[in-house]
């Protein structure tokens, strides 16, 4: 700004338009019909853009009257009053309209009618409320817009205590004011949002003096832009049309066709483009590229932008073409063979993979499909006539020109030839009864049959011949595994007594061979393996009656858990083939119960190895071991210690072993279940002998913890005595247990009595 004067005269101009006699409240002067945009032709959106960006540098600005010959200086070293604030910032910004900075009231003059001459001049709106309350419950207030306060005197007086700044506020009731002041009572510092107290500060809105006469509001104009969503389309013209409608290209032009370009549009695949941010008003579309194998739209779109979610929509018209298909069996053509014609990219009514027509060959072996949009296809063959293989390879071709005829020549001789299954014994090699087999298609082609693949091409149980394999194609891969299903599952399909096979992974090539690990193989063999177990005990002896169990220990805790058995069964004098095992799986053997006179085994772990030999488990019971011990004791139950007793173990009316006595007791250690005879061969000497036979019978109810006890008892050995007559009975050791002794006793008794009766009778 040169000069004192000309700042003067602009301070003073942007004060006047503020100093217009009041009016009622939310009342605007009806001779007034421009706002400040129409003026400066900035858009509100630009002010409140402008401060914000340099917020940082007017907040803290010290409040200075602005000196003859200054301008404002922003920052924490220069001055600002309010006008001057309100000056710099329309002075300073991207005006549009230049003649307009020579004219913006600053300074003094703008405190007396310099502001209020210039407004009414240039006829700007105002709008004048009489509180502070009415002004903000009116709701006329937006952020940027400029706030009057006039004291004492009103608009028309010059006075230094009106004052003016912009309102910051978010909401036309959000008490927010950005100013210079240096006001500084109590209830201003308590105001105070941001900045200084005296100087540039962001505060709720406040005059400079507590008492206001008029509150007075000019506004700018809210610029509106919008953005509009252009929809590509295309017409339905042919069977199909491609459904890429990326790439079109759209310029925008302002008023008219041949206005200013003021954007462009590039479209998605799917047709769709939206534009940048516009101001509301006539624009005009024009499309400058098509989207690939379309034809550019001739006449531009008009769209009148004045709302949001403005839809704009164009239709092209695809170019066409034709497919013609020859099929020969060598040079001689080949009639009836049905093709699928499919789209191998998407498209309007299709997607990649749909089919789009059928084709049949005539006798020429000739087929030509309809119009279709340019693009890519492909054509498979659905069905061949007999004695021709299915020919699964995909012929893929792409239509690029308008009117064109693809000619395909398509098909080679073919021989079809069956798939031979073999179900053989890994021992006998003869075909097995009774198998259930299943093939998969192998879709993810990885050799392992996946949770998802459950797509059953043929499923029989063999019968002890080959097979014959139905459905299947070539160019795919299959899986054939030993399985049957049963509602929604597939279970165990190996006959009675073999092993699952693993399952066998082959496709089949375009010449219909049998691919195996990458071999050509004449047919498709599983072979069938056999696990069987042996029961014997440590004589190495088949044991009957043993309980055993097979399980896959999923739980990993060494124990047959109820849903983990495999097979069961009783074992008998032959070897049992395991039921119910999978190669490259791993079991238990375990012993559930022994039989009676045996010890239950250890466990055993194995794991079924595909190795395609026949293997043999054998599982060994040791013996339940009966110590028998003989106990001597006299008719008092005293234990007799004397060496001299013998005592002999019989079975099967043989001896097995005789054994002296020792510490009172004989022991017979580690004998087996059965029944035993104990005799005693020898007495204790001074004892008569015990000739009672005792039955020993050792089973699991007699042996208690392993230690059965027997007592026997004997009877000390008498003799009779004749002496003067008169029998006399001496006391001697007898061997015990021997009944004539006991006879020869009483007998002695009954003459010693009748020859004593006779003696007193001749007396």
């Amino acid at each position: 700004m040169q000069g004192g004067s000309n700042m003067k005269k602009w301070r003073i101009v942007l004060m006047i338009g503020l100093l217009i006699s009041a009016v009622t409240p939310v009342m605007a002067a009806n001779s007034m019909k421009y706002d400040l945009t129409d003026y400066f032709g900035v858009t509100r959106n630009e002010v409140v853009s402008y401060l914000t960006k340099n917020k940082s540098r007017f907040l803290g600005t010290p409040y200075g009257a602005d000196k003859a010959h200054e301008d404002p200086v922003p920052g924490k070293k220069g001055h600002m009053q309010c006008t001057g604030f309100i000056w710099y910032v329309l002075y300073n910004m991207p005006v549009k309209k230049h003649h307009a900075r020579n004219e913006i009231p600053d300074g003094v003059s703008a405190n007396k009618v310099g502001w209020v001459s210039w407004a009414n001049k240039n006829n700007i709106r105002y709008y004048d409320f009489k509180t502070k309350k009415d002004m903000l419950n009116s709701g006329i207030l937006e952020k940027g817009d400029i706030i009057w306060s006039f004291v004492d005197g009103g608009v028309t007086t010059k006075n230094g205590s009106h004052h003016v700044g912009f309102f910051w506020g978010d909401s036309p009731h959000d008490d927010k004011y950005w100013h210079s002041s240096n006001r500084q009572d109590k209830t201003s510092k308590g105001n105070l949002i941001e900045g200084i107290v005296t100087g540039n500060r962001i505060s709720k809105i406040e005059p400079k003096k507590k008492t206001v006469k008029l509150w007075r509001v000019y506004k700018w104009k809210t610029v509106k832009k919008y953005r509009f969503t252009l929809l590509k389309s295309a017409t339905t013209e042919g069977v199909n049309t491609s459904g890429d409608l990326s790439g079109a290209i759209f310029s925008i032009h302002n008023d008219s066709p041949s206005g200013k370009e003021v954007g462009r549009l590039v479209t998605d695949k799917e047709g769709k483009a939206l534009s940048p941010e516009l101001e509301e008003g006539i624009y005009y579309i024009k499309e400058e590229t098509p989207p690939k194998n379309y034809q550019i739209m001739d006449n531009p779109i008009k769209v009148n932008l004045n709302a949001e979610n403005i839809i704009c929509k164009s239709v092209d018209r695809p170019s066409l073409g034709q497919v013609k298909l020859v099929k020969h069996n060598h040079a001689k053509p080949l009639p009836h063979v049905i093709f699928s014609l499919r789209a191998d990219e998407d498209f309007v009514k299709y997607k990649k993979g749909d089919k789009i027509e059928q084709l049949e060959t005539d006798e020429k072996g000739e087929a030509i499909s309809s119009k279709l949009g340019l693009g890519k296809y492909y054509v498979v063959e659905e069905k061949t006539v007999e004695g021709h293989v299915l020919d699964q390879k995909e012929y893929h071709f792409t239509l690029s020109k308008d009117n064109e005829v693809y000619t395909l020549n398509n098909g080679q001789p073919i021989i079809n030839r069956n798939v031979v299954i073999s179900k053989t014994d890994i021992t006998t090699g003869k075909e097995v009864k009774g198998a259930h087999l299943t093939i998969f298609e192998d879709t993810n082609k990885n050799g392992v049959l996946d949770q998802n693949e459950r797509n059953i091409v043929d499923e029989w149980e063999s019968d002890g011949s080959e097979h014959l394999a139905k459905g299947l194609k070539t160019d795919h891969s299959y899986i054939l595994s030993e399985v049957l299903k049963k509602d929604d599952s597939f279970i165990n399909g190996a006959p009675e007594g073999y092993v699952k096979s693993e399952d066998v992974a082959f496709s089949i090539d375009s010449h219909s061979d049998v691919i195996i690990n990458g071999k050509v193989k004449a047919k498709v063999e599983m072979k069938d393996n056999v696990y069987r177990v042996y029961k014997k005990d440590m004589a190495d002896q088949e044991v009957e009656g043993a309980h055993l169990c097979v399980f896959e220990d999923r739980n990993q805790n060494k124990k047959c858990d109820q849903g983990e058995e495999v097979d069961e069964w009783i074992s008998d004098n032959k070897a049992h083939p395991i039921k119910g095992l999978e190669e490259n799986h791993e079991y238990i053997l375990t012993e559930t119960m022994a039989p009676e006179g045996y010890q239950i085994a250890n466990s055993m772990s194995f794991k079924v190895k595909n190795d395609k030999v026949e293997k043999t488990i054998i599982m060994h019971d040791d013996y339940l071991y009966t110590d028998l011990i003989v106990e001597k004791v006299d008719e008092e139950g005293k234990v007799l210690n004397d060496k001299s007793g013998v005592f002999g173990l019989y079975k099967d009316k043989k001896c097995i072993m005789k054994k002296h006595l020792e510490n009172g007791q004989v022991k017979f250690d580690h004998l087996l279940f059965g029944t035993y005879i104990i005799k005693e061969e020898e007495a204790p000497k001074g004892y008569e002998l015990n000739r009672k036979e005792e039955i020993v019978h050792i089973n699991n109810d007699t042996r208690g913890d392993g230690t059965i006890t027997l007592t026997v008892m004997n009877r000390k050995h008498y003799e009779v005595k004749k002496e003067n007559k008169e029998v006399k009975l001496s006391k001697k050791t007898v061997e015990t247990g021997d009944s004539t002794s006991i006879i020869a006793i009483v007998l002695m008794m009954v003459i010693s009595l009748a020859i004593i009766f006779t003696i007193g009778f001749r007396h």
